[in-house]
């Protein structure tokens, strides 16, 4: 996915998706917190993958 050219809101539903429990501490996606939820989402897609984040 490319969560850069996504709308704030579907950032969230991103959000919720695969990180539920991150979501709850969210109260929504702005300007404030836009490129650390973009950076939290892409995290978890190369864990997911396992390309070596660790």
């Amino acid at each position: 996915m490319d969560y850069d050219y996504m709308s704030d809101d579907e950032l969230f539903v991103a959000l919720k998706e695969k990180a539920p429990a991150a979501a709850e501490t969210v109260e929504e996606v702005n300007d404030s917190n836009r490129q650390t939820t973009i950076a939290f989402l892409k995290f978890l897609s190369d864990v997911k993958k396992g390309d070596g984040v660790w």
